[in-house]
């Protein structure tokens, strides 16, 4: 007799089956994401960018606590570049005086020896000018030709050099009637008449001639070219002389 297998009832091998698949499956270990490597790129390129933030921060403050140093070297220059002084090349510079408060006139005596008042004021440079521009305005600014105005010149302003320059602490007084030509010395810081000693430097201001595009002071000469330095000269006689008198 053949042994028969018993079959299991129905209802069992539905109980099996559920419980088979009940089971939990076994957890592997999870493989990153696509998702997941994305962020953490993410966030090293944050970290990156606010490192490079900060040191571009730091940098500004730094050049903001240089600037006031900066600001002082800068101010510190332009002081030295407006005090120092401005070197201008010219052929024969006019005479200066101190430009200290002092009430002057400017005279003139013509070749008849007839006196009068040019100008007057409170500052003597000034009238160191208008007596230039008068001599000028006489020689120079005329109708005759070049070759006329070197015989043909009718004023002269006294100037007296020291060293080969214009002095700026004598001016020339002018003929008194003693005979004597005097001049005025800055002694001190203030203007004193006194006679002209002897072998005083002197040179007659005529005008400013053009020379192409430059301008030269004209001084009296003779004919040989060599510049006249005596007050007493003949070539001065019959003209008209300007100078300053100190009133106070």
């Amino acid at each position: 007799m053949s042994k028969t297998k018993k079959s299991q009832p129905k209802s069992a091998k539905r109980t099996a089956v559920s419980a088979k698949r009940a089971a939990p499956k076994k957890s592997a270990k999870a493989k990153p994401t696509k998702a997941k490597r994305t962020i953490k790129l993410s966030q090293a390129e944050v970290i990156k960018h606010l490192q490079a933030e900060v040191a571009r921060l730091s940098a500004a403050q730094e050049a903001v606590s240089r600037a006031p140093k900066a600001l002082q070297r800068v101010g510190r220059v332009e002081r030295e570049v407006e005090a120092a002084p401005v070197k201008v090349a010219a052929k024969a510079a006019p005479v200066q005086v101190p430009a200290r408060k002092v009430r002057g006139e400017l005279w003139v005596y013509d070749e008849y020896n007839q006196g009068s008042i040019v100008a007057n004021g409170g500052d003597l440079a000034k009238l160191v000018e208008r007596a230039r521009a008068y001599v000028n305005e006489a020689n120079v600014e005329n109708a005759l030709a070049a070759g006329e105005k070197n015989k043909a010149w009718e004023a002269y302003y006294p100037e007296i050099f020291e060293n080969g320059v214009p002095s700026t602490s004598m001016i020339y007084a002018g003929n008194k009637r003693d005979g004597n030509h005097y001049i005025y010395v800055d002694k001190d810081g203030k203007w004193t008449q006194m006679v002209m000693p002897k072998g005083i430097e002197m040179k007659f201001f005529l005008g400013t001639i053009p020379k192409g595009r430059l301008k030269e002071e004209w001084y009296l000469a003779d004919h040989r070219g060599r510049e006249i330095t005596s007050i007493n000269d003949s070539l001065l006689e019959r003209k008209a002389v300007l100078f300053l008198k100190v009133v106070g």
